[in-house]
């Protein structure tokens, strides 16, 4: 019984440990681009649309508005468990442009996946 309330334990913290992202300069400029795509085309119909906008718009606002004007070849980027969610839903939405984009959203739910399960 407590090796189950352990395993149960550790997953749970699991999911509160921040996720971290590395991205090089193209990755991260193709990310923009499918965020303000979505921001642009979301539909805010139902409470849930609005909810999803609203949570894609901030993490957009808190963790990709400061980056976008830096020079920096590779970027770290710490994500919570809603921002997490927000960049998983807005992925998951967009319509993919090309075969790099599609590329770069597997790898993005690939990681989050990876370090929240």
């Amino acid at each position: 019984m407590t090796e189950l309330a352990t395993s149960t334990k550790a997953r749970a913290m699991r999911i509160l440990n921040p996720v971290e992202l590395k991205l090089s300069r193209q990755q991260f400029e193709s990310l923009v681009g499918i965020l303000q795509y979505f921001m642009g085309n979301c539909s805010i119909d139902l409470l849930e649309d609005r909810a999803t906008a609203f949570r894609v718009v901030k993490f957009y606002e808190s963790k990709m508005r400061s980056k976008i004007f830096g020079t920096t070849p590779k970027l770290k980027m710490k994500l919570n468990i809603s921002e997490c969610e927000a960049l998983r839903a807005a992925l998951e939405t967009s319509p993919q442009g090309g075969f790099y984009e599609e590329n770069l959203t597997r790898y993005l739910l690939s990681e989050i996946d990876k370090q929240t399960v």
